[in-house]
């Protein structure tokens, strides 16, 4: 898949609040202007994704690829988020299991990046996650991610000490 976004001059928490239909679930990190009325860089970025399923002993597997480049900015302009995952949780007594990792640079995207809470701008990092289907209409999901910025002092508030930053999610999803 292939797509090409245009974003102009707009604050990132007013288009974070005020985006129809809302697709920007959180904050982002891009760097603001002189003014703090709008984005350093411009946004026309290029978003380009691929997905490879082969079956490997009977089980899906399947690699996931979104590579972000914005032409508009004149530095940190790419993202790339890589995902692994084997298994089927979608019958009784299946799992599924996933690795991501990703790279973020602070003008890569106008927003958080491949539409997942955990990766946004300027953010190096990977996780793990587990799903797992106990009952006809009951999945578990665990995951976990570890995080960091790539550059602390490109933050919209800098800050000097960089930590490793950890993330852990269990969630039980019904459907009826």
């Amino acid at each position: 898949a292939l797509a090409l976004y245009g974003v102009g001059n707009a604050d990132s928490i007013f288009v974070a609040e005020n985006l129809t239909p809302r697709r920007v679930r959180t904050n982002n990190t891009n760097r603001p202007n002189a003014t703090g009325n709008g984005y350093l860089s411009e946004f026309r970025y290029l978003n380009l994704s691929a997905r490879i399923s082969r079956s490997v002993y009977e089980r899906p597997f399947t690699l996931n690829l979104d590579y972000a480049f914005n032409p508009a900015a004149s530095n940190e302009r790419q993202g790339l988020v890589a995902m692994l995952t084997y298994g089927n949780h979608r019958n009784i007594g299946g799992a599924r299991v996933a690795i991501q990792g990703f790279m973020v640079q602070a003008d890569a995207v106008a927003t958080v990046f491949a539409n997942i809470d955990y990766i946004r701008t300027n953010q190096n990092g990977g996780g793990i996650s587990l799903n797992y289907q106990p009952l006809e209409n009951v999945e578990l999901m665990w995951s976990a991610y570890a995080t960091e910025w790539r550059d602390p002092a490109l933050l919209v508030k800098p800050i000097t000490r960089n930590t490793l930053r950890t993330r852990f999610r269990f969630q039980v999803q019904m459907r009826y």
